[in-house]
């Protein structure tokens, strides 16, 4: 690592990518980063902006040392720093944070407080949080009403929280609650105040049938929807299709 930091890290660097080896078994336990390479990253790479780490175990560094000119932080399938929450929760660090990514690395309930006071951010992806609930949910639909992409499939929302983003979340392009079980029809109807919503998944919500594809129909916005393996016919589909040209579908039943 520090003889690649070394000869190829420069002032000009912007983005970083990192993948670390978390899915190869006896390695699982080894720190490949360390606060020592988070600093030697800030000092050679002043103008950095995105980070985005895969893989990885960190929790033997501190968050503080994440550069404090990051727009993008993406930690994802990794074992995150033990004080990345209370790290975020200060509102002086990582002033220039607009997107956020921890899919399918251990998010607990109460670690979304840190995230409330984080007004400013655009993209929130969450996706692989089963532990999250609908309650916490509404807080950042509630709180982070700048959000033009939110991703929270595989979670525990519901169509309360889908009530709270419908009135709360009006700059939303981007929505993926996929593999979301106990979203309804119910839940779908209140999406059609998202007058600027264009990507909408719902892959594996099996509790959503034709009519959630009537009400998808007139979102004149969207442009792309998947709905495969949810309660929807393929005679509705083939009529959305005729009726919306415009807009993408992505169908495939598993039956």
């Amino acid at each position: 690592m520090w003889r690649i930091l070394r000869a190829h890290f420069s002032s000009g660097l912007r983005s970083l990518r990192m993948r670390g080896f978390l899915d190869s078994g006896p390695k699982r336990e080894t720190n490949s980063v360390s606060d020592a390479v988070l600093q030697d990253i800030q000092d050679r790479c002043p103008k950095i902006q995105e980070l985005d780490i895969t893989l990885v175990n960190l929790t033997g560094i501190s968050a503080c040392h994440f550069p404090a000119t990051l727009t993008t932080l993406k930690l994802t399938r990794s074992l995150l720093p033990l004080d990345l929450f209370s790290i975020l929760s200060e509102k002086n660090t990582l002033p220039n944070l607009l997107h956020l990514d921890f899919s399918h690395s251990k998010i607990l309930e109460h670690n979304l407080q840190a995230l409330l006071h984080r007004t400013k951010l655009q993209t929130l992806k969450l996706n692989g949080s089963y532990r999250l609930s609908g309650i916490g949910l509404k807080a950042i639909a509630e709180n982070l009403t700048e959000l033009m992409v939110l991703e929270i499939s595989q979670t525990k929302c519901d169509d309360l929280t889908l009530h709270s983003v419908s009135r709360h979340l009006h700059h939303l392009s981007q929505l993926d609650i996929s593999a979301c079980g106990e979203i309804s029809d119910t839940g779908t109807s209140m999406l059609t105040s998202l007058k600027q919503l264009k990507r909408l998944n719902l892959n594996k919500c099996t509790k959503v049938h034709d009519s959630s594809l009537v009400v998808i129909q007139q979102m004149k916005s969207l442009t792309w929807i998947d709905i495969s393996e949810t309660g929807i016919s393929k005679a509705s589909v083939q009529t959305f299709r005729t009726e919306r040209p415009d807009c993408h579908i992505k169908y495939h039943c598993s039956i």
